[in-house]
């Protein structure tokens, strides 16, 4: 899906509130609307960090809300089997709000730029982002 495609998905979402909202803010709504639904692989979900299988669906919105590119590598650890990870770099910094769902001294090798024309290709993956945007949403729309 190109960045086109997913601006037109946002017509009435959270680019078009004036102000935007900021990273924090972004940040604390997708820690509150990660579910084991969004999560890469929801059947281990339970009793992990709650950032755990995040990564995808949450660099996608935030690529989508604030602009940058998606990066991704394989993290590995002497406690895990490596794994895909996914990420933000924004105006050349990177941005990794799940980061923590990884043991101390994990490493990340094998680092490439995400092409957009990829992005939310498979129907699980498109699944769990849309999900992910509607609990935001919900979120949002709950009285302060």
């Amino acid at each position: 899906m190109l960045r086109e495609d997913l601006d037109a998905r946002d017509r009435e979402g959270l680019l078009m509130e004036s102000p935007p909202p900021s990273l924090l803010e972004l940040r604390d709504l997708l820690e509150q609307a990660w579910c084991a639904e969004t999560a890469y692989d929801s059947f281990t979900y339970e009793g992990r960090d709650p950032a755990w299988g995040q990564c995808y669906v949450t660099a996608v919105f935030l690529y989508h809300h604030l602009d940058g590119e998606i990066k991704r590598g394989w993290v590995s650890s002497p406690e895990m089997r490596p794994c895909r990870h996914y990420w933000n770099q924004i105006d050349g910094l990177d941005i990794d709000l799940t980061w923590r769902q990884f043991p101390a001294g994990s490493r990340l090798t094998d680092i490439e730029r995400v092409d957009k024309k990829c992005l939310l290709a498979s129907v699980d993956a498109r699944a769990r982002y849309d999900l992910l945007v509607k609990n935001v949403a919900n979120l949002r729309a709950e009285p302060s």
